[in-house]
């Protein structure tokens, strides 16, 4: 009931490192791992230890918001970069930003595109991130959600250079309301980090970390992850299914099956504005996400909170606003 560790309590960080070896492959020790309440605020934090006021740093182009809003309230220059079907286009962020301190990617499930970052890129970022000295922060939001092969090797398990920050959510696996995120940094950035944390907020409260701490040891988040799995992945399924007709309409997906959320993406930003105003429903357009304008636009389908009742009203609803949508755009209403 008092004061608590800034770094967390050391039985969750002992978990959460267990955890890790086990399910990612990620090697650390209990004192590599940092607690936080959230993603956003672990990279708040980053951002005030690592950089200064006016240093660049590449974001993912569209990419998730959260990232950029903790990126600008630490002052840093965000230098957008695109983002293909490979994930992110390193020799582009080279070309605008080649003195960049800091990258951040979500290479397991790419917010909000849903790609996967290809090896070869993955190589090419860590090689330049080694040779000018920058860090790369690898948010693996949803890496514990993949549905079909193994689980893909972590950015941060390919560096031998410990150039890579990893950061983790228990939030996300389990429920919004936890507030209990985790950052893996190389020793030198723990005690920083720590007496950073003590100016801004304290520490996280100890009594969610003591629960989580005593679920994780006892096997029941594994448990809980390999059920969920089969949900969510049954879900997405399902979705992919009912929302067949659009495919022969123009519109796609990534063919990666994992994470919580499917964009749906077409070539015609007015088509796609449409029938998301013809649904009535509340979805976010791939556009929102974007810090730069490109080619096309999309629609992000979040179904993790679903049951597969409403899903499936959900996707009779959206396809049949598409066919209303098409039907007016190409009257020119």
């Amino acid at each position: 009931m008092g004061f608590a560790d800034p770094r967390g309590l050391p039985a969750l960080r002992a978990a959460i490192a267990r955890h890790l070896a086990q399910f990612r492959g990620i090697a650390c020790r209990p004192d590599d791992v940092v607690v936080f309440n959230s993603s956003q605020q672990a990279l708040h934090a980053l951002a005030l230890l690592l950089l200064g006021p006016g240093d660049p740093v590449w974001t993912e182009d569209p990419g998730y918001l959260g990232a950029r809003a903790a990126f600008e309230l630490a002052g840093v220059a965000i230098a957008p970069v695109p983002v293909d079907e490979q994930g992110i286009r390193v020799e582009i962020g080279i070309a605008r930003a080649p003195h960049a301190r800091l990258v951040y990617v979500t290479p397991s499930h790419q917010y909000p595109t849903g790609v996967t970052l290809g090896l070869e890129r993955r190589i090419a970022l860590l090689d330049w991130a080694a040779r000018r000295g920058a860090w790369v922060v690898e948010d693996d939001y949803d890496g514990e959600f993949r549905y079909a092969g193994q689980p893909l090797t972590a950015l941060h398990s390919l560096d031998p250079r410990a150039r890579v920050l990893y950061l983790g959510t228990l939030s996300k696996a389990m429920f919004v309301s936890l507030r209990l995120a985790f950052a893996v940094v190389p020793e030198p950035l723990v005690e920083p980090l720590a007496n950073l944390r003590t100016q801004l907020d304290g520490f996280t409260p100890a009594l969610p970390q003591m629960t989580m701490s005593l679920y994780m040891e006892e096997g029941y988040f594994a448990a809980h992850l390999r059920r969920m799995r089969a949900v969510y992945g049954a879900k997405r399924a399902m979705l992919v299914e009912w929302l067949q007709p659009l495919a022969a309409r123009g519109w796609s997906w990534s063919s990666h099956p994992a994470g919580l959320h499917l964009l749906v993406r077409h070539p015609a930003k007015a088509h796609v504005r449409a029938t998301g105003a013809a649904s009535g429903l509340d979805l976010a357009r791939l556009s929102a996400y974007r810090a730069r304008p490109a080619r096309g636009d999309g629609l992000l389908l979040r179904f993790g909170g679903l049951d597969p009742a409403s899903l499936a009203a959900g996707a009779a609803t959206l396809v049949a606003a598409e066919r209303t949508a098409r039907t007016r755009v190409a009257a020119g209403d």
